[in-house]
């Protein structure tokens, strides 16, 4: 069931990175997306992106993700920072990893509480 839904969140994900439908700001799923791209792109932190995202869309309640190293101590470093940026705005969240890696990544969705 876990493995069903995340594909459809990352495969839902994957759409709306192409998207270009306004839907709010006069911004497209496509323009937040490579807004929050081009900003990790210099070197911020995922779970920065994460709470600025929560603060932009407070009702945001989940988010999914790509691209997560399946080595233990860099998906540790991941989480900790995901969990220290969202504790900074009075959240927290639950992780869950995809149990299945694809080759040296995985997906998780992060969900907040």
């Amino acid at each position: 069931m876990f493995l069903d839904r995340g594909y459809l969140l990352l495969n839902f994900w994957y759409y709306i990175q192409k998207d270009k439908i306004i839907i709010v700001d006069n911004k497209s799923f496509n323009i937040i997306y490579n807004e929050i791209y081009q900003a990790s792109t210099k070197k911020v932190s995922i779970g920065y992106i994460i709470m600025k995202a929560k603060i932009l869309y407070p009702d945001l309640h989940l988010i999914s993700l790509q691209e997560i190293p399946i080595k233990q101590n860099e998906v540790n470093s991941i989480i900790k920072d995901i969990k220290e940026n969202i504790k900074l705005i009075g959240y927290t969240v639950n992780i869950y990893m995809n149990d299945i890696s694809t080759g040296s990544t995985q997906g998780a969705i992060v969900v907040f509480e």
